[in-house]
C-alpha cells in the first residue's frame, strides 16, 4: 500500500495542502508550529479515526470552520482507491470512497494501513490500563473492522448503564443494559486474550534481543 497523493482542507493548521509523495522515505522539515505533525497525523486519522493527540475532532477543525477535510489517493498493487473524510465538531463525520458516499466512517477501515511511534505511546508502558486497552483495540480494529462495531455497542452500553446508575434507576431498568455490558464486554476481552495469546511470542524474542544488546554495551 502506498498514499501516492495527500489533500487536507481546513485541518488543523492547513487552510488548504496538496501533497504529492512517492514510494521511498518522505522526510519533513520544518521549525515547530508549521505542520509536520499535523501531516502525520492525518494519515493516522484515516487509519483508526481517530486522533493520537486530542480526544475529539474539534481541535483537529482550523479555528472559524465547520469541518475537516483529508482525502488520499491509495495505491494497491491492483487498483487505486481514493479516500475520503469529513471531519465535523459537532455531527457525525462523513466518508467517501472512490467519491462515492458509504453510510458510516467505518467502511474505510483498512484502506490507509500504517504503523507509527510517537511519544505518546509510551504511556502503553508508562500510563494506565485504559491506554494499553486502547493499543490492543487499534490493533483489533485494524485486523478485522468489525471489531470497531464491538468496542462501539460496549462503550455505548456502559455510558447508558452509567448514567441510569446515576440517576438511582430501578434495577429492572438497568438489566437490558447489564446484558448488553456483559455481552460486547465479554466478546471484548476474548478478543483481547486472543491477540494477546499471539502477541507474546514476538513480545518474547524482542525483549531476549534487548536484553543481550544492553549485555555488549
Amino acid at each position: 500500500m502506498l498514499i501516492t497523493n495527500l489533500n487536507l482542507t481546513n485541518y488543523r493548521s492547513y487552510s488548504s495542502l496538496d501533497l504529492p509523495l512517492t514510494s521511498g522515505i518522505s522526510i519533513f522539515v520544518g521549525k515547530n508550529g508549521e505542520g509536520k505533525t499535523n501531516i502525520a497525523e492525518s494519515i493516522l486519522y484515516l487509519t483508526f479515526l481517530s486522533s493520537h493527540r486530542a480526544s475529539g475532532n474539534t481541535p483537529l477543525i482550523k479555528l472559524g470552520n465547520q469541518s475537516a477535510y483529508i482525502r488520499a489517493k491509495v495505491q494497491y498493487p491492483e487498483r487505486e482507491i481514493l479516500v475520503e473524510l469529513e471531519i465535523n465538531g459537532e455531527k457525525a463525520n462523513r466518508a467517501k470512497v472512490n467519491q462515492n458516499q458509504v453510510r458510516s466512517q467505518k467502511e474505510i477501515f483498512g484502506i490507509v494501513q500504517t504503523i507509527y511511534f510517537s511519544p505518546e505511546d509510551l504511556d502503553i508502558v508508562r500510563g494506565d490500563p485504559s491506554e494499553r486497552r486502547r493499543f490492543i483495540d487499534q490493533l483489533l480494529t485494524l485486523r478485522s473492522p468489525r471489531v470497531a462495531g464491538v468496542i462501539t455497542d460496549y462503550d455505548r452500553a456502559v455510558k447508558q448503564r452509567n448514567s441510569l446508575l446515576k440517576t438511582r434507576a430501578s434495577n429492572d431498568a438497568l438489566i437490558p443494559w447489564d446484558k448488553q455490558v456483559a455481552q460486547y464486554g465479554g466478546e471484548l476481552i476474548a478478543l483481547r486474550m486472543a491477540a494477546l495469546v499471539e502477541l507474546k511470542p514476538i513480545l518474547i524474542r524482542y525483549i531476549r534481543i534487548f536484553q543481550i544488546l544492553s549485555l555488549l554495551k
